[in-house]
């Protein structure tokens, strides 16, 4: 991309601007044109530049980068998305449920999710969460995940309980907004085969898998066991916790042991909800953000961010002792912070009935904050 809008070629394709020509024809579109820059405005291009690749098929350095990234994020496949997680989520649920299936659903989830519901037909069975004193919504508990509880969800639901098939997806947020995480290998142990595809929407959480502080705490990683039978997809939104633009985001799929991702059915899911005009600098903030999260560069990046956000913690608690009830700021954790470093990571395990968090009786391990 860089080669191409430095190489001072004509533009003859989409879009208008010509490589930013045409804002240099009026005053407005003159600011226009020094407020961005040139370099952006020449690499704004078609898809039919053929060196650069297509999204849409993911071909030429499009889907080098993308293999790149899959490497680096430890997935066996990696695809860039240019309209955000709400888009990664629509298109997994359009890859894999038909009408009429039963899908088990976060009842905190996106609305995207909920989107996808109806765009799919498929009839949900919904998983519910804790809430806490402050309002805030916590983890799914344990129990809910256990089968014998979803199968009297499932027997409960007037729609749900005429299906004969096992049901085909179950997506759960993680993390929270506010930060709480699930042990995803026990969620993989208690639902591998029951749950035809397991999807984890981490758009607030693509930092995981380069830190041993969320060991076993994200979805798709280095070292990490298979399923036998169930898919895993993660979705995650660059734009958010890395280095990408705006929209920036990414779909992560880890295949079984038994099954692999039909990359051809997967992509006409992909194809319903991509624009023919995908905008470049996206796509390359996407190839960027992945390289900087290549170690040991990325596990150092995560670190600095956990120790920034522990002397945070740290300092507004020094002020809180300091100015007692007058002070009116504090940040919601643990009562034991590590005087220096980022200290253990079990002071972050959520630990049942706990007053600090105040979701009340929570599984041993199963969930953490972030």
């Amino acid at each position: 991309l860089m080669d191409y809008a430095q190489d001072g070629s004509y533009s003859w394709h989409c879009p208008g601007h010509s490589g930013g020509v045409a804002f240099l024809k009026s005053p407005v579109g003159q600011m226009f044109h020094q407020f961005f820059g040139e370099n952006m405005l020449r690499a704004d291009v078609c898809n039919a530049v053929d060196e650069l690749g297509q999204l849409l098929d993911h071909s030429g350095p499009v889907a080098a980068s993308e293999r790149n990234a899959a490497r680096i994020f430890n997935c066996d496949h990696l695809f860039f998305v240019t309209n955000g997680t709400s888009t990664s989520n629509k298109m997994v649920w359009n890859s894999t449920v038909a009408p009429g299936d039963v899908v088990l659903v976060d009842r905190n989830c996106h609305k995207s999710i909920l989107h996808a519901i109806t765009m799919t037909g498929a009839i949900p069975v919904f998983l519910m969460p804790t809430r806490n004193h402050f309002g805030i919504i916590g983890p799914i508990p344990l129990e809910e995940f256990k089968w014998e509880n979803i199968e009297k969800k499932i027997a409960a639901n007037p729609f749900a309980r005429e299906s004969k098939s096992k049901p085909r997806v179950l997506t759960v947020t993680q993390s929270t907004y506010d930060g709480v995480v699930y042990n995803v290998d026990t969620i993989k142990e208690m639902l591998d085969g029951k749950v035809d595809t397991l999807h984890f929407d981490e758009a607030w959480l693509p930092h995981a898998t380069f830190h041993d502080f969320y060991r076993g705490m994200h979805a798709i990683g280095t070292d990490r066991a298979r399923c036998k039978e169930s898919m895993i997809f993660s979705t995650q939104s660059t734009h958010k916790m890395l280095a990408g633009l705006s929209q920036a985001s990414q779909i992560l799929v880890q295949d079984s042991e038994t099954r692999k991702l039909d990359r051809h059915s997967f992509n006409e899911a992909y194809l319903m909800h991509t624009s023919t005009s995908p905008q470049y600098s996206i796509i390359a903030s996407c190839d960027v953000a992945a390289a900087m999260m290549e170690p040991p560069g990325g596990n150092a990046l995560v670190e600095e961010s956990i120790l920034e956000a522990l002397d945070f913690r740290r300092a507004m608690r020094k002020i809180d002792d300091e100015f007692g009830k007058s002070w009116w700021f504090k940040v919601w954790g643990p009562d034991h912070l590590a005087e220096e470093g980022i200290g253990s990571r079990d002071d972050w395990i959520l630990k049942s009935n706990d007053r600090w968090h105040g979701f009340g009786d929570l599984a041993s391990g199963f969930n953490m904050l972030d």
